[in-house]
């Protein structure tokens, strides 16, 4: 054999077995993909970037985390609805989270949604007891289904936010609720992924 084959074989195997961990398992899913790195920047600078990025947005803050959250709609009232948010700290990157609540009469106690975008399923993800928080009033529940926005879930919000039409599907274990995506939803969500993509300098 010569050294070029050697060569060129053992590049092969070597690039085979980076697409695995050492238990053999696949890599996990990759988080949303971040806007492409600049050089390090002084708080000055990244205050002014936050700023421009984020101009329109609402904003509330965590002092104790020292972490700012970037929503396209301030309301806080109980309602069904699909959203994103960027939650952006003192130091550190931009986190885009994506927000699905199903709020009514009646518990569903989600355990899965679906969502389908002009006809074409673009989201089936199962609900972790983790990633939902349950409150309820006199005449109302909620059920609010928040996490980080992965890869499969970015491509998600941005096919939603492109589309003519769209609906959500709450699925528990004996029934299910269909919200049908509004304009005003889908011009939040193109806000908030324009912010996210404007924000490209955070690291």
């Amino acid at each position: 054999m010569s050294i070029r084959k050697w060569i060129l074989g053992a590049i092969l195997v070597a690039g085979i077995a980076s697409a695995f961990k050492p238990d053999g398992s696949t890599p996990a899913q990759p988080s949303a993909p971040a806007p492409p790195p600049v050089k390090p920047m002084a708080p000055h600078e990244r205050e002014v970037l936050i700023k421009r990025a984020t101009s329109g947005l609402h904003v509330t803050r965590d002092k104790i985390e020292k972490t700012s959250f970037f929503s396209a709609n301030k309301s806080t009232k109980p309602r069904t609805t699909v959203a994103a948010y960027l939650a952006i700290g003192d130091t550190g990157p931009v986190h885009l989270r994506a927000v699905a609540d199903y709020s009514g009469r009646r518990w569903i106690f989600v355990k899965a949604i679906k969502v389908m975008a002009d006809d074409e399923i673009v989201l089936e993800r199962e609900v972790k007891r983790a990633d939902i928080r349950r409150d309820n009033g006199s005449d109302w529940v909620i059920e609010n289904f928040d996490i980080p926005a992965d890869l499969q879930t970015f491509i998600a919000l941005q096919t939603i936010a492109a589309s003519k039409s769209a609906t959500v599907r709450y699925i528990g274990k004996d029934r299910y609720h269909d919200h049908h995506v509004t304009e005003q939803e889908r011009t939040n969500l193109r806000r908030v992924l324009d912010a996210y993509a404007a924000s490209g300098g955070l690291r």
